[in-house]
Parts: structure tokens; C-alpha cells; sequence
């Protein structure tokens, strides 16, 4: 067997409209959800009240870990793939939400609403490359995917950071994550059908 040969799997997801507009989707939902990430002490600190912001800043890690659980016991059960699109819309509204809320009990709820769809979409990634293609080509086809996503990662902050010293507030910065979220969303759903679900 010729070990230099590509696995068919391999070659059929590069090129793939799923694999590719997979990729892009998870940068541009990477941007939105790392630049909220990034600037959600400074939202809290703008539109919170005296003394809330360390107890507020727990709330996304707590959401993000419940919300992973149950993701995963949903994941299980149900189509990836749609769990996928929910937690896109989701971190849509969570983005529109915080560019609007405004005191210590609506940023909770924001938070908490967005933690619960990063934790999941973290998740997803990996398990709707492997179920696509399979195990032989999952680590190459993460890789590339993986790599495109962190551009979105690196982006993010300094985009929701430019925008809210354009803006001078955050809301204007936060609307934009919510856009772009909602644009990730168009870009997944026009990969079509993963291949396991064809």
C-alpha cells in the first residue's frame, strides 16, 4: 500500500462545498464569539452596576459548561448538523441581546444565553468534520479547518474593538457580532447536506 496516497476521504472533503463552507462559517463565528469574549469585561464595566462585575463575569464559563453537557447529550441524539444551526442562531441573538442590555439583570441573561452557545459550538467543530469524513482523514481536514477558524479568533477583538472606538459605545460593536453570526449561519447553510446526511 503507497502510505503517500490521500485517503478518498480527504480528497473529497477539499473539495467539498460543505468542508469549505464549514471552515469559513466557524472563522467568522469565531470572530464574533472570541471579539464578545474579549470585550464582555468591558461591556459589564460600561452598562453594569457598582460591584456586579466579578460575579457577572462568571456567568458565560458557568453557561458555557452546562450548556456543553447538554449539547452533547443532544448531539447524541439528534442531527449535529442541526444543533449546529441552532447554536449559530443562538449566538446570534445572545450578540443582540448584549448590544442592548443594559444593568446587571440583563447582562446576566445575555451571558448566559451566549455562554450556552459557545460552549457548544467549541464542541461541534470537531464532530461535524469527523462525521463527514470519517476517522482516516478527521486530523489533515481539522487542521485546515481548525487554522481557518483561529484567523477568525485572531480578528475578532480588534474588529468589536474598533468598532466600539468608531461607535464610542459598545452597541454599535455588538450588532456587528450579531451580523456576523448571522452571516456564519448563511455560509453554513449554503454548504448544503454534509455527506452524511445525503
Amino acid at each position: 500500500m503507497d502510505v503517500t496516497t490521500e485517503p478518498a476521504g480527504y480528497r473529497d472533503a477539499l473539495h467539498s462545498r460543505y468542508f469549505w463552507c464549514l471552515s469559513l462559517a466557524y472563522l467568522a463565528l469565531m470572530a464574533s464569539q472570541v471579539g464578545g469574549i474579549a470585550h464582555q469585561y468591558g461591556l459589564i464595566e460600561e452598562r453594569g452596576e457598582a460591584g456586579s462585575a466579578a460575579l457577572t463575569l462568571m456567568v458565560l464559563p458557568v453557561c458555557s459548561i452546562v450548556g456543553r453537557l447538554a449539547g452533547g447529550w443532544i448531539a447524541d441524539r439528534y442531527s449535529p448538523r442541526l444543533l449546529a444551526l441552532c447554536m449559530m442562531l443562538l449566538q446570534s441573538v445572545a450578540m443582540f441581546l448584549l448590544a442592548f442590555a443594559s444593568g446587571w439583570a440583563a447582562l446576566v441573561a445575555s451571558l448566559a444565553v451566549f455562554g450556552a452557545s459557545v460552549g457548544n459550538l467549541l464542541m461541534l467543530h470537531p464532530l461535524l468534520v469527523a462525521a463527514g469524513w470519517g476517522q482516516a482523514p478527521y486530523a489533515r481536514l481539522f487542521s485546515i479547518s481548525h487554522l481557518l477558524s483561529n484567523f477568525g479568533v485572531a480578528l475578532g477583538p480588534a474588529l468589536l474593538g474598533y468598532a466600539y472606538v468608531a461607535s464610542g459605545g459598545y452597541q454599535t460593536a455588538f450588532l456587528y457580532a450579531g451580523v456576523i453570526s448571522i452571516a456564519a449561519t448563511a455560509i453554513y447553510i449554503a454548504g448544503r447536506a454534509p455527506p452524511y446526511e445525503r
